[in-house]
This record gives structure tokens, C-alpha cells and sequence, in this order.
């Protein structure tokens, strides 16, 4: 598939884990002096299939890095080929993997990420790039590197909404009890337990069977994972809730990221940026015909009747979030 270099193989040396450049090879030097850049391959894994919205990014990150600097390579490890969340973000930290395609797995390590989590903060995608690629997006990012995440590109996910084989969600009285699988960041579970919901951990790998199966009732995404992932073949209803402006990002090993040569550094930041442009824009085309494909195939939508129901029993968690969280929620609301 495009951007992808020799998926399956395992890099000789390395037993297929880590960034690797040839060695022991006198490089030749071209026409101008300068030797050539010695070849590079990067390994990005991450847990959604091929068509969620992290791969999307990925592969334009791989296709444009390898344009701008063709010794680079990257391959791609999609549906937990390499293994589940939150262990791929681990094997960043640990240098196992060179980049992971990730999301509120790593608030255990960057409590002030979780600000992005927080309930009915955003009202648009547009609010929260506004905040992600500016001073609190930057500050964020550098928390994340002090705890070994190099935060190398930001991307949508979309507009959480509820899906659910209960029945529709149109005020926070239909959440009392509701077994619902939600990602393992802290606020996420304090939102939906000040809901009233059975808060359930599945990782996102085993969703689609966990639903099928009947082990929850429920899972909250856009229509675009719902598309994606499938999940509209083992759910019924889906609400716009929009309690959640979601998105996810890529972070790089930090010791990996630093032994490039500056070029090859310069390349991956300038290809992770046009991978995040290129991303949004492809999601806000995507959205409305997501959710359009899913009323096709039998999925019945819903706007709730009461948001602000959802709205009021959510605004606690706040009161309850890390200092980290409530300061960086105090600058957000300062300018969007």
C-alpha cells in the first residue's frame, strides 16, 4: 500500500523495532562534495485500521517524507499489528518503535493533554486547531517531550457523538446505566461516569467484538470511526452529542528524532505538517458522507433533545480535573 516499505519484514540487527540506517558502506560523494544521505527506515504503528484517520495521516506523512528526503522510509503497522494501546506508546518511550500514531493513551504520562478530553469545550474542529497550533498547543507538546514523547503532528478524529444498541441518547437521563466503552484518559471516565454510564475498558482493538458481542451497550466516536471501523455493522443508533472535539496526534521517540541528520529532522517536520493539513481537510470533506454511509447501511440518527441536560451533569468534572487541566482549560476559554 502506498507509503508502507516492506511492512512484514523484520529489519536485520534490530529484530525489526527501531529507526536503522546502513552501516559499514563508504558512502560515495556526489557531484557537489556531499556524501548521500545514508538510507533510513522509520517504524509507525498504532492500533485502527488501515482507513481510520490516524493511518490516513500516516501514509501522507510517509509518502511526502520519502519525497522529501528519499532515503527515508516508513513503514506502517496498522490494527495492532505490533501490538495494543497503550503498550505502543510504551515502546515509543523505550525506543522499540520509532513513532506511534496515539491519543489519550499517553495522559497517564502528560496529565495536561487531557484538556483536550474535557467535555463541551469546543464547539468546532476549527476552536481546537486554533489552540493546537499556537503558544498552548507548543507548551502541551513540550510537556510531552519531557515524559519521552516528541509530538511531531496533530490530526481530527471529528465530532464524538454516541452510538448505542439501547436506543437513542437525547438527554443525560438516557446514560443512567448504559455500559459504554470509552478511551482510558481520566476525564473521559469522569465525564461519563458524571453521566450516569457503566464506564467499560476495551482497548480499541477489540471494539468492534466487544459490541458485537454484547459486552457494552455502547462506544462514543465520530461518524467517520464509526465508518471506518465498521462499528455501524454492531450498533443501531447513533446521537450528535458533539460532547468532545477529538483528535489524535503521532509522537516520535526523542533519541530517534535526534540521531537524524538535520535534513533528514527538517523533512519529518515538514512532511508530519502537510500530513496534518492535508488530514483535516480530507476529515471535514469525509464527515457528512460518513454519517450519510451509516444511515445507509441501518444505522437511525438522532440530534438530542436535551444537550444541555449533558451539558449541566458534566460540569463538575471540571472541578475534579488535575491543576494541570484546570489552568490549561482557563487559557483555552481565554481564546476561542
Amino acid at each position: 500500500m502506498s507509503g508502507t516499505f516492506g511492512r512484514r519484514a523484520l529489519l536485520a540487527g534490530a529484530g525489526g523495532l527501531a529507526a536503522t540506517a546502513s552501516i559499514g558502506r563508504r558512502a560515495i560523494p556526489t557531484a557537489y562534495g556531499a556524501p548521500p544521505e545514508a538510507p533510513v527506515t522509520l517504524k509507525l504503528a498504532d492500533s485502527g485500521a488501515e482507513t481510520w484517520q490516524g493511518n490516513v495521516w500516516a501514509h501522507i506523512f510517509a509518502d511526502t517524507l520519502t519525497k522529501q528526503a528519499p532515503a527515508v522510509r516508513v513503514e506502517i503497522y496498522p490494527n495492532a499489528e505490533l501490538g495494543q494501546d497503550p503498550a505502543l506508546a510504551q515502546a515509543v518511550q523505550m525506543g522499540t518503535i520509532d513513532i506511534n500514531v496515539t491519543g489519550p493513551q499517553i495522559e497517564q504520562n502528560v496529565p495536561g493533554l487531557a484538556v483536550f478530553d474535557m467535555p463541551f469545550l469546543f464547539e468546532t474542529l476549527e476552536q481546537e486547531h486554533h489552540v493546537q497550533d499556537g503558544p498552548i498547543g507548543a507548551q502541551i507538546a513540550a510537556d510531552c517531550l519531557k515524559a519521552g514523547f516528541r509530538v511531531i503532528g496533530w490530526f481530527d478524529i471529528g465530532m464524538r457523538n454516541v452510538s448505542s444498541n439501547r436506543g437513542p441518547i437525547n438527554s443525560a437521563a438516557d446514560f443512567k446505566g448504559l455500559k459504554i466503552r470509552v478511551p482510558p484518559g481520566p476525564v473521559f471516565l469522569a465525564t461519563f461516569q458524571a453521566l450516569g454510564a457503566s464506564v467499560q475498558a476495551i482497548d480499541f482493538g477489540e471494539l468492534y467484538t466487544a459490541l458485537q458481542q454484547g459486552v457494552v451497550d455502547a462506544e462514543e466516536n465520530p461518524a467517520m470511526t464509526l465508518k471506518t471501523m465498521k462499528f455501524y455493522e454492531v450498533q443501531k443508533y447513533f446521537s450528535l452529542t458533539r460532547h468532545m472535539a477529538s483528535f489524535s496526534f503521532a509522537v516520535m521517540n526523542p533519541a530517534s528524532y535526534d540521531k537524524q541528520t538535520k535534513a533528514v529532522r527538517d523533512a519529518i517536520d515538514e512532511a508530519a505538517a502537510i500530513a496534518t493539513r492535508e488530514q483535516r481537510d480530507n476529515l471535514a470533506k469525509g464527515e457528512a458522507g460518513a454519517l450519510a454511509f451509516c444511515q445507509q447501511n441501518g444505522i437511525i440518527v438522532n440530534t438530542p433533545t436535551d444537550r444541555q441536560s449533558m451539558i449541566e451533569a458534566t460540569k463538575g468534572v471540571l472541578q475534579n480535573a488535575s491543576p494541570e487541566v484546570q489552568a490549561y482549560t482557563k487559557a483555552i476559554r481565554a481564546v476561542i
